[in-house]
């Protein structure tokens, strides 16, 4: 039986006092902080925005995508 080892992780960068109020209180990402640090994170690669959802669909990515949101205070790839 073949192992099946984790697809997905996330990294966490919190400087809110409060994060679970931001995530809570958040309508939505800043897309073009979320779009330049993806470009600061791949500069070799060109980002094409896929669009924004929750997180919990996010977990199975393929090698080649990445998930990231911005909020105030809180950056979550």
């Amino acid at each position: 039986m073949p192992v099946v080892g984790a697809k997905a992780s996330t990294i966490w960068y919190v400087d809110a006092p409060d994060p679970i109020s931001v995530l809570r209180e958040a309508t939505t990402s800043d897309w073009n902080a979320a779009t330049a640090l993806v470009g600061r994170l791949y500069p070799h690669l060109t980002a094409v925005p896929l669009g924004q959802g929750p997180i919990s669909t996010s977990a199975g990515v393929d090698d080649d995508h990445v998930f990231i949101g911005c909020y105030p205070g809180v950056t979550v790839v």
